[in-house]
């Protein structure tokens, strides 16, 4: 059964993410020697979108460290509103740019570097309290409110690291997280169209 994004409670919503985090890291971790530089989407490698990925994780610890603000964002879906109103292709070159200077951050051995990322992420988030506020550059959010969009982001690219690598390749994703990545799609894009899309009838992407 699909839950209503709002009716998903903190505490799922923070299980959901640890999960969603462990899946990547676990799927990066998978990764065969010889097929980080394969093609993993029209933007990215494999060795770029694991970049991608985990700057999303740093950012996390970045907006939480930064000097709060009074929150601007009430809600679980109106900071990645306001991100994906910004023109599409400055946002590529953003995310592009990104990734490139991720890349440098890790340094070559990316599996271990991202263990070492994600430990420390999710050691900050068990101290951290839901209502700490989150400040990003659009704006300030509640850090619980800033993780469903997370938990997408993080649970696409997997699932684009699984799809480039092949079946058996990484664990299976995490049902929680499935459930409020779902969600927050459900939440963020038009229903009727997703139905159409997910039934084959048109292509839809939730993100425009």
């Amino acid at each position: 059964m699909l839950h209503h994004l709002d009716a998903l409670s903190d505490a799922e919503v923070r299980a959901a993410y640890v999960d969603a985090v462990g899946w990547f890291t676990a799927t990066v971790g998978a990764v065969p020697d010889g097929r980080w530089d394969d093609r993993a989407t029209d933007e990215f490698t494999i060795r770029e979108l694991v970049a991608h990925t985990a700057r999303s994780l740093s950012l996390v610890q970045a907006y939480l460290d930064a000097l709060p603000q009074r929150v601007s964002f009430v809600g679980r879906t109106g900071h990645t509103k306001a991100l994906f109103a910004r023109p599409v292709p400055t946002l590529r070159r953003d995310l592009r740019e990104r990734a490139e200077d991720t890349l440098r951050d890790l340094g070559p051995d990316l599996a271990p570097a991202v263990r070492r990322l994600t430990a420390r992420l999710l050691d900050r988030l068990a101290t951290t309290a839901d209502d700490a506020v989150a400040t990003t550059p659009l704006g300030s959010i509640a850090m619980i409110d800033l993780l469903p969009s997370r938990i997408g982001e993080v649970m696409v690219h997997t699932l684009d690291l699984h799809r480039a690598l092949g079946d058996g390749v990484g664990p299976a994703a995490p049902p929680l997280a499935v459930e409020v990545a779902l969600a927050f799609v459900h939440a963020l894009g038009n229903p009727v169209m997703a139905v159409l899309a997910l039934t084959g009838r048109i292509g839809y992407d939730v993100l425009t």
